[in-house]
């Protein structure tokens, strides 16, 4: 937009300082493997979904839980009914109880021009809900995510499956994660912190 205004910035997402609780869970519940979005992300499930259901069929530990259109779940029927769990379309709040009650978030992205253009915001909200993210190693996320310590970052579906068993194999390892993205988006990724560098913005357009 910056050709129709005599001056334009962009600003990174940020959160609301305001999280939902993360709900209990027995000690012996599988890991929580999950994503919610849109149907336009189909084709970024498309190319994941062979290897993850082969994953989900391999391991019993784990149940995958997909909030959204129900053909992106039905992307999974191959996979044990206990070990998938389909969450129906909701608002924000039924979002982010949804996202509050995961233990790993997953963001593949195929490599387009339009998924190229995406924010970071999954990465974002999974973090703020304490969350582990696996995110795609694509520009939404790799100026935001810091490998092997705010989240994972992988390419490719074999890389996305190897991430995931080291999450669900290391809990000391996805909850170090999952702190540490948590607090790097309460310090750095909300209103608060963003208003200085709107404010001085703003300011450069009075004169």
């Amino acid at each position: 937009y910056g050709r129709h205004a005599r001056a334009s910035a962009v600003f990174m997402n940020q959160m609301s300082a305001r999280r939902r609780p993360r709900p209990a869970a027995p000690a012996d519940a599988p890991v929580a493997i999950g994503w919610g979005g849109s149907a336009g992300h189909l084709p970024d499930l498309q190319w994941v979904a062979p290897a993850l259901i082969g994953w989900l069929q391999a391991r019993a530990d784990v149940q995958l839980r997909i909030m959204g259109d129900p053909a992106l779940f039905d992307l999974f029927r191959a996979v044990p009914a206990a070990r998938r769990r389909h969450v129906p379309i909701g608002d924000i709040d039924a979002y982010y109880d949804f996202v509050a009650g995961l233990d790993v978030g997953i963001a593949p992205l195929r490599d387009s021009g339009f998924n190229r253009s995406r924010s970071d915001v999954k990465f974002l909200e999974y973090a703020l809900h304490g969350a582990a993210s696996i995110v795609q190693d694509l520009a939404p996320y790799q100026a935001t995510v810091r490998h092997g310590q705010s989240g994972l970052l992988v390419g490719t579906p074999e890389q996305l499956i190897a991430a995931l068993d080291r999450l669900v194999d290391e809990p000391g390892t996805r909850a170090t994660i999952a702190a540490c993205a948590q607090a790097y988006v309460e310090r750095e990724r909300n209103g608060a912190a963003a208003a200085a560098q709107r404010l001085t913005f703003y300011r450069t357009l009075l004169p």
